[in-house]
This record gives C-alpha cells, structure tokens and sequence, in this order.
C-alpha cells in the first residue's frame, strides 16, 4: 500500500511540474533519464558530538526518484563539494569558520543504491569524532551533490517546484564537537534575546548537561513523554522534527523557530517538563550553590530581574 502511494505521488509530480524561472507547465517525459533530488526545504542538517559519548554519530539523508521505480537495485552517483577558503558560517549571529570534511578521515559513505520498487532511499552517513572538530569557532561541513551516471540525471535545482516540494541537486551537513552552544530556545524572547530564562536560568554547558540526564531520565519515568518528545525535538533538543511536525510550507528555519519557542507550554506536556526536569535541576542547582558560593555561574535563586535578565524562579511556583 506504501508503495502504491508513493508511486501515485511521484507520477502526478512527474506529469505535471511548475517551471519556477518561467512559470511554464511543463509535462515529464517518461522516456527521459530518471532524476534524483533532495528536498530543498530540509536540504541542511546540524549535528553535535558535544553530548554523544560514542566516537560516531549517523546522519539519515533522504534522497528522492523522480521517475518511474524499477525492479532492480540502481546505483548512483554523488560529488563531493568542498567549502571555499574564506567560508562562514553564522549561527544565532555568531560566526564560525567552515571547513571542508573528508571522506575516511571525519565521515564515511555507504554503497549509494536506489532500491528495486523504491521511489526514495536514505543515506545512512556515519560522521567520525576526530581531535580537530575540537579547534573553537569552526564547523566542519559535508558537501553532496547529486551528479549524473548510467543511471540517474540530478534534478537541477530551477527547474521545478511546487507549494509542497522544492528540489535540490545539493545537500549540508555541518558538525563540531567541544562545548554545546546556547541552543536558540533557552529565552523567553527568541533567539535575539537567548541565553536566559526565567524557568531556567541563566545558560551554561554544564547546567544544559544536567537537564538534558534529567531528561533522559524521563524513558523509564515517563516513556510517553520521553518518547513524544524525542520524535519532535530530538535527544538532545536539538533537531527538530519539521518534516512531520512543520509546516511544509514555511522556510524550514521559521518552522524550527517556530517550534523551539518556548516548547515545554506545548504538547500537553509542561507539568511533565516541570516535576521531572525544571524542579530537579533547581533543586540540584540551589543546592550546588549553596555548597559553592565562589562558583562564577551563580545566580540569585527564586529571584528574578527581568530588565536585567537575571534570576531563576523556583519552577514549583510555575504550577499555581
């Protein structure tokens, strides 16, 4: 039935595309070399090894057939694109130095198949910890382009789209390791204004640390919280899961914006993000002070400054 659905889809985005230069109808020819592309609209992906204890993470990369399924495995084909020698990178307005990945030193490919009957297929890519992902202020980045072999066409980037889909011959993967930056939603104003919360205070990596074990905490204490949550925001509350729960329609970074902001009042769950995770890191928190009164992340505890965003409020009183 998953297929017969799929196929449905992929025949009706073949027969009938919207030309976004010309603004053309234009009618796919079966006949043609298939193409392949990815979603333009989640093309770029962030990955961390600041919280992982293993030495390697793995990346899912969907890749997507436009054309007709086969009865036979397919090979095909991708380049590898390398950053230019002054590229950057901004994120939450600070800027990081890129550098270029490389195949069998920080990443490793897989075979590149498009399986029989298959209109889509993932990329499982493995991203390797190495010493120099731990250089302060860069990101190491992945390039992959889709080029053309025997058997597939890349579906270049102009050429088609439509309110739900917008193709991309290209795919980023940027990663690092080391400290765990501020994530945008540790504010009650966005990202402009991160780096402090009223329910939890001022940020730090290590106190970030703690929530996210408090967190994890909750699959045996709470597994329906837990898991919800891991579905839509990830382990570490940091990769947001905008393809089921976004709007397709919106630029992916206003979606992730859009989800992140102030995520524990939404779902159902903030009773469950209160008891288990804001009371436990205030009181381990309070207490810590209390016992190291030179630590230089102090803050006044159950008081709050906004104007001067200082302050943590007691999370029990969230619950009056």
């Amino acid at each position: 039935m998953k297929h017969k659905i799929l196929l449905v889809i992929t025949l009706v985005c073949s027969l009938f595309l919207l030309n976004s230069c010309n603004d053309k109808l234009l009618m796919y020819d079966t006949d043609q070399k298939p193409q392949l592309y990815f979603n333009n609209r989640t093309s770029i992906s962030f990955s961390s090894f600041a919280f992982a204890a293993e030495d390697q993470l793995e990346i899912k990369v969907a890749v997507f057939l436009l054309g007709m399924p086969k009865n036979e495995d397919r090979e095909f084909k991708l380049e590898l694109v390398p950053c230019q020698d002054d590229a950057k990178l901004t994120i939450s307005e600070k800027e990081y130095r890129l550098k270029t990945a490389k195949l069998g030193e920080h990443f490793e490919l897989p075979k590149l198949i498009l399986p029989a009957g298959e209109v889509s297929t993932e990329i499982k890519i493995k991203l390797n910890r190495t010493a120099d992902l731990l250089e302060e202020g860069t990101y190491h980045r992945i390039g992959l382009k889709i080029v053309e072999n025997e058997n597939f066409k890349p579906c270049a980037d102009e050429s088609f789209t439509t309110s739900k889909i917008s193709f991309s011959s290209d795919y980023k993967i940027y990663f690092n390791d080391g400290e765990p930056i501020c994530p945008d939603w540790w504010s009650n104003s966005g990202a402009r204004m991160k780096g402090w919360a009223y329910i939890l205070g001022r940020y730090y990596p290590a106190k970030y640390r703690k929530m996210l074990a408090l967190f994890r905490e909750t699959k045996k204490t709470c597994p329906q919280f837990y898991n919800h949550i891991v579905d839509k925001y990830g382990e570490n509350l940091d990769t947001p899961n905008v393809k089921k729960y976004g709007d397709p329609n919106r630029a992916p970074e206003k979606e992730i914006a859009k989800m992140f902001m102030l995520f524990w009042q939404k779902d159902g769950y903030y009773g469950a993000w209160v008891r288990y995770v804001f009371i436990p890191l205030y009181d381990y928190y309070d207490e810590y002070y209390k016992t190291h009164p030179d630590d230089p992340n102090k803050e006044p505890m159950d008081e709050l400054n906004i104007m001067k965003q200082e302050g943590w409020r007691n999370p029990r009183k969230m619950l009056n």
